[in-house]
């Protein structure tokens, strides 16, 4: 019965965000009232306050929800493509995304200078936490499997979104200082200088392995020659 219930509430949660989605599409937040976006939904407007303080607070989720979206599909394609060197990785997870960005107009209209990291990680965080995903982490694993290991990876990861989101959103939108396809050449030299000359600590050193101990009845056995390993 209870996962009925949330489901329930995750539907009509979903109804109201992408009922404001699509009304964000013809007109602009301060011209939707509540009522617009629970008639739109199908939904009684006591209902919006179960989710929602105000119609400021649904933009908010929106805008977390479709950045997370995007991320999400990053993040995916990274995986699938197997990209085993570090810097490279981070910048297909960004070109990546400013491609999803420049394909939804909508989107950057929603977010305006939100990319920000303040405000812009804020929305991601919190959708990311809902699913219990903490992208500071993430990036610290994926640098220390390729052999990075930062003395402040949350710095590092914090330089790289504010310079991409503060730089890339008026790149986009409004061509300054330059059109996007010309700022990201000097954008991706600039994030991998940050990656390649942030401080790294030494990483620890692996316990010694120790020598097995051998079993009674073994002394006649003999480890496979690497040219057995092989084929």
């Amino acid at each position: 019965m209870t996962s009925k219930i949330q489901q329930n509430k995750a539907r009509k949660r979903s109804s109201l965000l992408g009922a404001a989605y699509e009304l964000l599409t013809r007109r602009d937040l301060q011209d939707i009232s509540v009522a617009d976006i629970t008639s739109q939904a199908g939904v009684a407007k006591g209902t919006f306050y179960l989710f929602f303080k105000d119609k400021y607070d649904l933009h908010d989720s929106l805008i977390a929800r479709e950045s997370f979206q995007i991320l999400t599909r990053a993040l995916a394609e990274l995986d699938s493509n197997d990209i085993r060197n570090f810097q490279d990785a981070i910048i297909f997870m960004i070109n990546h995304i400013l491609k999803q960005l420049q394909e939804n107009p909508l989107l950057l209209h929603l977010i305006k200078r939100n990319l920000s990291f303040g405000v812009f990680h804020k929305h991601l965080s919190s959708a990311a936490d809902e699913e219990h995903i903490d992208l500071s982490t993430r990036f610290t694993e994926l640098a220390e499997r390729c052999g990075y290991h930062y003395e402040k990876p949350k710095i590092v990861y914090a330089m790289i979104l504010e310079l991409t989101g503060t730089l890339c959103y008026t790149s986009i939108v409004e061509n300054e200082p330059a059109p996007i396809g010309e700022v990201k050449p000097m954008l991706f030299n600039a994030i991998r200088a940050i990656l390649e000359s942030a401080p790294q600590r030494k990483p620890e050193a692996a316990a010694p392995v120790q020598p097995a101990v051998q079993s009674a009845g073994s002394a006649d056995y003999e480890s496979p020659k690497p040219e057995t390993l092989k084929a």
